[in-house]
C-alpha cells in the first residue's frame, strides 16, 4: 500500500487536484499497481480530499517537494525490485519486494 500511496502523491498532491482528478482517474492509477478495493481506495481519498478546503500558506512549495520525493520513492523501489530480481540468492533467501511488476506500472498518471 505504501506503493499506491506513493503514486497517487506523485501524480495528485494537493486535496484541490485530488478532488479534480476525481473516483474514475485515481481508480484506474490504483488498478494499474494492482491495489486491491481499489474503487474504495480512490472514494475515500476523494471524500476525504471534499473535507479540505483551506489552502495554507506554503502549501504550493510544499506539494512541489511532495511530488518529487514520491516520485523518488516509486523510482527507489524500482530500483530495489531490479536489485532483488538480479541476485541469484533472492529467489532461496528473501521474496521478491515486487509482485507482477505493480512498481513499473504506477507512472504516469
Amino acid at each position: 500500500m505504501a506503493s499506491a500511496a506513493s503514486a497517487v502523491l506523485a501524480c495528485w498532491q494537493t486535496p484541490a487536484a485530488i478532488r479534480h482528478a476525481g473516483v474514475d482517474r485515481i481508480t484506474a492509477l490504483l488498478r494499474r499497481g494492482h491495489v486491491k478495493n481499489a474503487v474504495q481506495v480512490a472514494e475515500a481519498m476523494v471524500a476525504a480530499a471534499r473535507q479540505q478546503t483551506v489552502n495554507l500558506p506554503g502549501q504550493r512549495a510544499a506539494a512541489v517537494v511532495v511530488g518529487q520525493t514520491a516520485t523518488e520513492i516509486l523510482a527507489l523501489e524500482q530500483r530495489i525490485a531490479a536489485v532483488d530480481d538480479s541476485s541469484p540468492s533472492s529467489s532461496t533467501s528473501t521474496p521478491s519486494r515486487r509482485s507482477s511488476g505493480a512498481c513499473q506500472a504506477w507512472v504516469p498518471c
